[in-house]
């Protein structure tokens, strides 16, 4: 580790807190305007809608909170236990997310984010519980986490989210490639069409050499600095 990088809890250089779950009896609560994010919603991602939406009598008759964009969210049970995602809107949060606000000047949130999935696998080793097994908000508390100086946090982030971004759209690529070969199937099967002649195949076949680049420039520059 670097001379200048620390070991601290998430404790001491963010603010966490759970969510809640405004009652289901009272329909008053639900379809607002407010966004609430369920634990099936983090996928390491980032929030910008919500598939529910609460009211503001919900949040103040709930432990249901409004927390900020930029705010770092946690599964911590449910299927997506130790997943994450951020949020790019202020939202609410039932009470299986964790969310985590860190400090601006000790702690980059793209930046806890991305060493939160890396270490996933030293939270899943803590879980506790019957079928469902869960990590507790003390947990994440009082993980460590290591913690260089904001610049240099910054510029991890910047590195780690361009890679991201790349695999993301070679991932949407495949996606679109598997689908059209489906349909190719489906015409070709059942009405003999030459490939040839079916418009933009071609084109949609062809693998954009930017995808690979990730960007190679920029990462250069932003290593350097």
């Amino acid at each position: 580790m670097m001379e200048d990088w620390k070991i601290k809890a998430i404790e001491e250089i963010a603010k966490t807190t759970s969510g809640g779950t405004p009652s289901r009896a009272n329909k008053s609560y639900y379809n607002g305007n407010i966004l609430w994010v369920k634990s099936g919603e983090l996928k390491d991602n980032y929030i910008f809608d919500t598939e529910e939406k609460i009211t503001e009598e919900a949040v103040k008759n709930s432990s249901a909170k409004l927390f900020p964009a930029g705010t770092v969210l946690m599964a911590m049970y449910g299927a997506t236990v130790g997943k994450t995602a951020i949020l790019k809107v202020q939202a609410t949060t039932n009470q299986a997310v964790c969310g985590i606000i860190p400090k601006e000047k000790k702690c980059n949130n793209e930046f806890l984010r991305f060493q939160l999935m890396f270490k996933r696998e030293d939270f899943l080793k803590q879980r506790y519980g019957g079928a469902q097994p869960n990590i507790s908000q003390t947990i994440i508390k009082t993980f460590d986490i290591i913690l260089p100086p904001l610049p240099e946090q910054r510029k991890i982030a910047y590195i780690l989210s361009t890679v991201q971004k790349a695999i993301e759209q070679q991932d949407k690529l495949i996606r679109h490639t598997t689908e059209l070969k489906k349909a190719l199937m489906q015409k070709l099967f059942t009405e003999g069409m030459p490939m040839a002649v079916l418009p933009g195949v071609a084109e949609a076949l062809e693998v954009p050499e930017k995808i690979y680049k990730i960007e190679e420039q920029s990462l250069t520059s932003t290593a350097e600095k």
